[in-house]
């Protein structure tokens, strides 16, 4: 076999171990560059998912990078090109596409999570302080930004509004950044886009580190309005003495409009509307075997454990009531948390498929 040898100091370096050289030198920069991303990519990130915030959490564990997308799964990442930030991975059957972007000033500043048709911007959290001002130029892309988004995923953007109006909406407000701004200014301009499209699953949300620094400055109860009257629907707080649907007659001092409140109902004689706050019951009809399961909504995001115990006692009533008939009202239902709603597949499935003359026994209403 041939030999070709490189002259250095007077000694002869095979070219195949030069080359060997020069592979384990390109592979040292490529970890190199590996280790350096690898430093810029951590941190905590968020995600908006049917109105609520989803923390999720990219890290390095034992030398490989990780990512707790919050919903109890947790990828390793594996680097497809580094070059443009793009990694994949896989759990059970499912292929994750993970691509991360970085920010004009060359900051990481999100990852975009792919999986199948589903496309999901996750953001890295912020800290900046609520009267921070942001540059106009930075608001622009953003706003541009959220409109090629909207514009190429949503799938039914003009059901209620026509392009040419929405294009017109869409340059109007754009036109009103027109100066650097604090959160609480760019947040309108941006929601209004949402609102535009009419869809309760399009919402612009503060970024959670704004209501951080809120913490014990907002108002601690949760009103609900009803023919213009404002009752207690719950609180955020230690507030328990306040019985929920007391009328509220005055804030700090100030009273409420008296066209507001005219006639206070009293705590005892709710409306049925507030009487039924969680927007769940469960009416059994013994003598003609059927169960009336209302779920008004779905939205339950802090407070699983409530609908799943609400859930499961439903039918372990009906079970003991020996119930063959289940009517299901889900009329004005609002939806909400899609966890919730598979807790309560699972029982309509068993329901069904453990006895199947129940199949022709179960109905819905849902207008």
């Amino acid at each position: 076999m041939r030999w070709f040898h490189l002259k250095r100091k007077g000694d002869c370096i095979p070219l195949k171990h030069l080359l060997l050289l020069l592979l384990s030198t390109i592979g040292f920069i490529a970890c190199s560059q590996q280790n350096e991303l690898y430093k810029e990519l951590p941190g905590d990130y968020e995600y908006s998912m049917e109105g609520q915030y989803i923390p999720s959490k990219v890290f390095i564990q034992n030398d490989t990078l990780m990512c707790d997308v919050g919903v109890g799964i947790t990828l390793v990442l594996e680097p497809v090109n580094i070059d443009s930030l793009q990694f994949k991975s896989q759990h059970e059957e499912s292929l994750f596409e993970i691509r991360f972007e970085r920010e004009s000033n060359g900051s990481i500043s999100r990852f975009i999570f792919t999986a199948g048709d589903v496309v999901i911007p996750v953001e890295k959290k912020l800290s900046e302080p609520a009267d921070q001002l942001f540059p106009m130029q930075e608001i622009q892309e953003d706003y541009n930004q959220l409109r090629s988004t909207i514009e190429k995923t949503h799938p039914a953007l003009y059901s209620f509004t026509d392009r040419e109006e929405f294009d017109c909406f869409f340059e109007q407000q754009f036109n009103r950044i027109d100066k650097p701004m604090p959160v609480e200014s760019i947040y309108p301009i941006f929601a209004s886009l949402t609102a535009k499209i009419g869809c309760g699953h399009s919402v612009a949300m503060m970024p959670e580190w704004y209501w951080e620094r809120l913490e014990g400055k907002m108002f601690p109860i949760h009103v609900k309005f009803i023919e213009n009257h404002a009752y207690v629907k719950g609180t955020f707080s230690a507030m328990d003495s306040i019985p929920i649907g007391s009328a509220i007659l005055s804030i700090n001092g100030n009273a409420i409009p008296k066209e507001s409140i005219v006639n206070p109902v009293p705590v005892q004689n709710l409306p049925k509307e507030m009487e039924d706050y969680h927007g769940l019951g469960l009416e059994i009809i013994k003598e003609r075997h059927v169960a009336i399961l209302t779920i008004s909504h779905f939205v339950f995001y802090h407070n699983r454990d409530f609908f799943y115990s609400f859930i499961d006692d439903a039918f372990n009533r009906m079970d003991q009531e020996n119930i063959v008939n289940l009517i299901l009202d889900v009329r004005g239902n609002t939806g909400g948390d899609p966890f919730c709603a598979a807790h309560l597949f699972s029982y309509l499935e068993k329901y069904t498929d453990s006895r199947p003359h129940r199949q022709q026994n179960l109905c819905y209403s849902s207008s």
